[in-house]
């Protein structure tokens, strides 16, 4: 019974990954709006906790730099 309660433990303390994808690493993407980014362990992760929307920017990925971020219109920034 201790060893049942031990893994127990140990399951609920693991983290929930997404699932690999095949992604390359360290490739971004814009995806539901927020960037993410490609691990090494080829999962795509979201970088931040919201969405671009909710700062009143979109995600875009940086054609020079690959790095998807949330930019703001520059139209509405004048």
């Amino acid at each position: 019974m201790k060893y049942v309660v031990l893994l127990c433990a140990a399951l609920c303390a693991c983290p929930h990954l997404p699932p690999q994808s095949g992604c390359t690493p360290l490739t971004w993407r814009c995806n539901n709006d927020a960037p993410e980014v490609c691990s090494q362990t080829q999962r795509w992760h979201q970088d931040g906790d919201s969405t671009c929307a909710s700062s009143g920017a979109v995600c875009e990925v940086n054609s020079a730099t690959g790095r998807a971020s949330c930019e703001r219109n520059s139209a509405e920034s004048r």
